[in-house]
């Protein structure tokens, strides 16, 4: 069966007809399929997790650089009238700035390529980190959400990573930091980024997903103050469409040849 944004729970499964056998996503995360049930049931759960790589990882990168250098406030107070040569908070050069990523998978990992001749420091927290490289640090969470002033998340959601940003974890960053999630809606609780930002526990946010998958008219982001909106478009280019179709073929086409 081939798959995308809908939910494959157990009502779905039980549906399937004998003959399948693979469960195939057009997509990352797997966080929309019970995958014990599944697994329980003799079906082989795939993603897609190599055809978006760089647009994530670019998406990731403007939100940083339109944060750091305060776009939206600056723009904010130029269409009510005002005029400053300056943006309303001191900005450090780039080139002195730690970034932070949490989970060092494969966007992860592409971000920090593409940041890593921008930033003086690179340090990240992942469960199980892969690979180390010479140009980033593995450190704890808390010494991440503490020592970064740019922080982006790349966790899968999981039981454990659901809401891992929240009230505690975001007052653990510094009050000039930056956070920015295109990884899972629900790894952030809206409320709580929502008050930080109000009330400048944390300076900036930008966040691309969204729990439902459709923001909410009444959500308190809508309202939240330097925070950057966009809708789960960090995905999207011509050419990953495309790879994500051909990834996911070629992914049926090797189970079918086992």
């Amino acid at each position: 069966m081939l798959f995308c944004i809908a939910p494959v729970d157990a009502a779905v499964i039980d549906e399937l007809p004998e003959s399948c056998k693979l469960l195939q996503r057009l997509g990352t995360g797997l966080d929309n399929v019970d995958i014990p049930y599944a697994e329980s049931k003799g079906l082989i759960v795939h993603n897609t997790p190599n055809y978006c790589l760089e647009e994530v990882a670019i998406q990731v990168t403007a939100n940083l650089l339109a944060l750091h250098r305060q776009f939206p406030a600056v723009e904010a107070a130029l269409r009510e009238g005002g005029w400053a040569a300056k943006p309303p908070i001191p900005i450090h050069r780039l080139s002195t700035q730690t970034l932070g990523i949490a989970g060092f998978g494969r966007i992860g990992r592409k971000l920090g390529e593409i940041m890593k001749r921008l930033v003086k420091r690179i340090i990240y927290f992942d469960t199980y980190p892969g690979e180390p490289v010479d140009w980033a640090e593995s450190v704890s969470f808390d010494e991440l959400l503490q020592t970064s002033d740019l922080i982006s998340i790349h966790m899968p959601l999981t039981d454990e990573t659901r809401d891992i940003i929240n009230r505690d974890t975001l007052s653990k960053m510094k009050e000039t930091a930056l956070f920015v999630n295109a990884a899972r809606g629900a790894l952030v609780n809206p409320v709580d980024i929502s008050d930080a930002l109000n009330n400048g526990v944390i300076a900036g946010a930008a966040l691309d997903v969204f729990e439902p998958e459709v923001l909410l008219a009444d959500s308190p982001l809508r309202e939240a103050k330097n925070l950057i909106l966009t809708s789960h478009t960090a995905w999207y280019s011509e050419e990953a469409m495309l790879d994500a179709r051909v990834e996911a073929i070629e992914s049926i086409v090797d189970h079918l040849n086992l």
